[in-house]
C-alpha cells in the first residue's frame, strides 16, 4: 500500500479551510447543505467549482413545506416539475450565498437521482454578477393568467407568440408581485439555465 504524507489541521477547522483558495469544493452532507454554503464560498479561489448535494428531497420537492420555507425561504408546488423546481430552489440558494461574498454562479449540471438533488456550478468572484442576481431569480406559475404571460414575455422568459395560446406554466421575474397564498406559485427559484451545454455534451 502506498504511503501518503498527511498534514493534520489543528485548531479552528473553518479558519483552516478558508486560509487558502480552493479550486474545487464538494459539499455532500446528510440533509441540507445550507449551513455549509457561506464557508464554501469564502474558501473558493477567485474562480472555482462548487458541487452541492442535498438529501432533504422531501423539503426541496415541496412535500415538506415547513422545512422548505425554514431552510430555503421558498415554496414548491407538488406537480410533475417538483424535482426541477427543487433543483432551481437549490440553485437560487447557492446563488444568494455567492452574492453575499461578491460572487456569482454559472450552473454546469443539475441532476435529481432518487433521494438526492445535486448541482454543479462555476463560481466567479465578480461583483457585477452578484449585483445582477435578481435577474436570474423568479417564480414558476401554473396555469398563468393572460397578464402573467404578458409579464413573462416582457421579461424575455417566453417567446412573443406565447400569448396566442396560454402555456401550462411559465416563469415570472422576481419583481412580479405574487400572493403568498397562491397555490399556483413556486419559488423564489433560479429561472436561468440549469446546466451548460458543453458540460452536458461531455457526458454523452
Amino acid at each position: 500500500m502506498k504511503n501518503f504524507d498527511l498534514t493534520p489541521l489543528l485548531g479552528d477547522l473553518r479558519a483552516s479551510v478558508i486560509s487558502q483558495g480552493w479550486h474545487w469544493i464538494d459539499i455532500d452532507p446528510f440533509g441540507s447543505p445550507v449551513p455549509f454554503l457561506d464557508t464554501a464560498m469564502q474558501a473558493l479561489a477567485r474562480r472555482g467549482i462548487l458541487e452541492v448535494s442535498a438529501t432533504d428531497t422531501a423539503a426541496l420537492s415541496g412535500s415538506s413545506p415547513n422545512p422548505l420555507m425554514r431552510r430555503y425561504g421558498a415554496r414548491v408546488r407538488l406537480d410533475k416539475l417538483k424535482h426541477d423546481s427543487g433543483l432551481r430552489v437549490l440553485l437560487a440558494t447557492v446563488a444568494r450565498a455567492a452574492a453575499r461574498h461578491d460572487r456569482s454562479i454559472e450552473p454546469l449540471l443539475s441532476i435529481w437521482d432518487s433521494h438526492h438533488l445535486r448541482v454543479s456550478v462555476r463560481v466567479l468572484r465578480r461583483m457585477s454578477g452578484a449585483n445582477d442576481l435578481e435577474a436570474s431569480l423568479g417564480w414558476r406559475v401554473f396555469t398563468p393568467t393572460e397578464a402573467e404571460v404578458e409579464a413573462s414575455v416582457a421579461a424575455g422568459l417566453l417567446p412573443e407568440d406565447s400569448e396566442k395560446a396560454l402555456p401550462i406554466r411559465c416563469f415570472l421575474p422576481l419583481s412580479h408581485p405574487v400572493a403568498r397564498e397562491d397555490k399556483r406559485i413556486s419559488g423564489p427559484m433560479w429561472i436561468g439555465p440549469t446546466g451548460e451545454r458543453t458540460a452536458l455534451a461531455s457526458l454523452s
